[in-house]
């Protein structure tokens, strides 16, 4: 399991974005990718799950580039992260 930690004071958000392989030899056909992503605001918490089955996932293993699906995580050129999340 991965979990990434974010702290905005100017924008006033806090949020963790984690995401874990289980199974990942697929051993029987049943690997999974869960991603889960909490923002905690003024305005209240925002959560998403997406599961979704092991080609979905796709990782460096040099930095903590991600792709699950439509979502992802990767280093920017600054050394920031950033996790975006496309909708279907």
């Amino acid at each position: 399991m991965v979990v990434l930690q974010f702290h905005d004071p100017r924008a006033g958000v806090d949020a963790i974005f984690s995401y874990f392989v289980t199974n990942p030899e697929n051993i029987g056909g049943r690997a999974m990718v869960q991603m889960v992503a909490v923002a905690y605001t003024a305005e209240g918490n925002v959560t998403a799950i997406d599961r979704h089955p092991a080609a979905d996932f796709a990782a460096d293993d040099r930095q903590a580039d991600v792709r699950i699906g439509g979502s992802s995580s990767h280093v920017a050129a600054d050394g920031r992260y950033r996790v975006e999340r496309t909708r279907s």
